[in-house]
């Protein structure tokens, strides 16, 4: 088969969208080092307003590629809040900040669950699928994989229409445009190539954003919802909205605010405890992490570098509170 190299999604007309797509909104208690918490959380809310409305005004439901909230235990409020405002229908394949310890075995546990015992969210691990033929005429089935787990091809059948494939895994646009050195994110040609079956594939983890297609199929990569670091600064979150017909998106702009992205924690200006601890675990590790990353982002990439073993990197992930 020769190799198809996608190009980027161009701007379309607007459209009926019959799903909405995200990823990575990472629904918080806490606030970022690099914004102000009044500011940010009001940020938030309206954010998950905005797409709660947008789902309800074309009649349609959110698909979401993981890591809905930022820790998996989210407190009473953050759950009610979420309730009120997010769309009626969510499709969720869990990432690994839903998850304790990143374990898919103890979902029952977890903030995403509770939404799911609601009624407002279906967790997508596993392959599992749901034919959806209810919002529009065609029928489209949404299947989903969570944080670890490594997507197969959908079985084909002749009754739907579209397929759809929600998938928490570490994506980029090309091999040189890793999130980070050695991230080993899978480039969207080789899903392009390895999950032919499905007609969109909906990716998260990776906070960057890009669209794809390729000889009439995509593969989608939202990005994160909020702005909660530095290098974000000039970041514009988005969602996209689908059209199964033509199986086409259009990026839709979720609303920000310029100038509230501060990088003076970065400059020594106010350092915080929690940023002194993360900075000497990472002398203590001799340059093995990036200092631009995440804490947890440096632990999975320290986890793998040395090969510790799942039972371990499990303990560790208990021992934080992840």
């Amino acid at each position: 088969m020769a190799r198809t190299i996608p190009r980027p999604m161009p701007a379309l007309r607007k459209m009926r969208y019959d799903a909405i797509l995200g990823a990575d909104s990472h629904i918080r208690d806490d606030c970022p080092t690099c914004r102000d918490p009044g500011e940010f959380f009001n940020a938030q809310w309206t954010k998950l307003k905005f797409i709660g409305d947008l789902c309800r005004e074309h009649e349609c439901p959110f698909l979401h590629a993981g890591d809905f909230f930022d820790f998996w235990k989210p407190s009473p409020l953050t759950l009610s809040r979420c309730l009120e405002l997010m769309p009626a229908t969510t499709y969720v394949a869990p990432g690994q900040h839903d998850l304790p310890q990143h374990n898919l075995k103890e979902y029952v546990k977890t903030g995403l669950n509770t939404l799911q015992q609601a009624g407002r969210v279906l967790a997508l691990t596993g392959g599992r699928s749901f034919v959806l033929d209810r919002f529009r005429p065609l029928i489209w089935a949404v299947g989903g994989y969570g944080y670890g787990e490594t997507a197969q091809n959908a079985c084909p059948d002749p009754k739907n229409d579209k397929k759809v494939l929600l998938w928490h895994h570490l994506t980029c646009a090309e091999n040189k445009n890793q999130p980070w050195p050695g991230a080993g994110a899978s480039p969207v040609c080789r899903l392009f190539l390895t999950l032919d079956k499905y007609d969109l594939i909906v990716t998260g983890d990776n906070h960057q954003q890009f669209s794809y297609v390729a000889e009439g199929r995509l593969v989608v990569n939202p990005g994160s919802m909020m702005r909660q670091t530095a290098d974000q600064i000039d970041f514009e979150p988005a969602v996209f909205g689908w059209e199964a017909a033509t199986n086409t998106v259009v990026r839709i702009p979720l609303p920000i605010k310029k100038g509230v992205v501060s990088r003076d924690h970065l400059r020594g200006e106010k350092p915080e405890s929690r940023d002194l601890r993360m900075l000497a675990y990472i002398e203590r590790s001799k340059r093995q992490f990036d200092a631009g990353l995440s804490f947890e982002k440096n632990m999975e990439q320290h986890l793998k570098t040395n090969r510790l073993g799942k039972r371990v990197g499990e303990l560790i992930w208990k021992a934080i509170g992840q």
